[in-house]
């Protein structure tokens, strides 16, 4: 399992730039087939090929062109060609993926949104996943202090982490939520109030608390 120690340093880029630009499918109710009905009936482009997914996410930056979203539901090397090596996200791929749908929407000159649905091949596997995450939030918790909350639940046999933090020059929405082999990943920095737009909307569909109701 390859660890991300990632989330700080983004946080941090993420806050340099800002400070310059001013259902149950998959195993759970938000497994990736539910991730990409919401992406699609939001309106979000979609990508059929992995490397285009990645090549229009990485460049995207020069546009700042996600308001209606991209979206990405794919398996095998379509999935890691879309996700491994593309910022933001490539920390949530492991070769243990099995299924996954990424949708990115916001603008990258002020808010960034991205949700990871994604199915592993064991159950052990998510697990490692979801356990370096909350290892990461922890962190961006420790690095914000009072600036921060963060809570862990279980239900109905799902467990998750939420957290909210804010940093020098942004804020950061985290939620990791983890049911057998399934994995959703909510990972958004900006403003505030367009992330919890973005965020609480995804949530309500896919049935489970938004990190703004901490």
């Amino acid at each position: 399992m390859k660890k991300y120690r990632g989330i700080i340093s983004i946080a941090i880029v993420a806050s340099i730039v800002f400070s310059f630009a001013g259902c149950s499918l998959g195993g759970a109710k938000f497994g990736p087939s539910v991730l990409a009905k919401y992406a699609k009936d939001y309106g979000a482009d979609l990508y059929e090929d992995g490397e285009d997914f990645h090549d229009g996410v990485e460049y995207m930056d020069d546009t700042g062109d996600l308001e209606d979203g991209v979206y990405i539901h794919a398996e095998g090397d379509d999935i890691r060609d879309a996700m491994e090596q593309t910022f933001i996200i490539g920390g949530f791929y492991d070769s243990s993926v099995k299924e996954a749908t990424v949708f990115v929407v916001g603008d990258y000159g002020n808010t960034v949104c991205t949700f990871v649905s994604e199915v592993f091949e064991s159950e052990d596997d998510a697990q490692d996943m979801y356990d370096e995450l909350v290892e990461d939030f922890e962190e961006v918790k420790d690095y914000s202090g009072e600036d921060a909350e963060m809570d862990s639940f279980e239900e109905g046999g799902m467990v998750y982490t939420l957290i909210n933090a804010d940093s020098q020059y942004t804020h950061c929405s985290y939620g990791a939520y983890l049911k057998d082999d399934t994995l959703f990943i909510v990972f958004c920095y900006g403003d505030e109030r367009d992330i919890n737009n973005y965020v609480d909307d995804v949530c309500e569909a896919l049935d489970v608390m938004a990190p703004s109701e901490l």
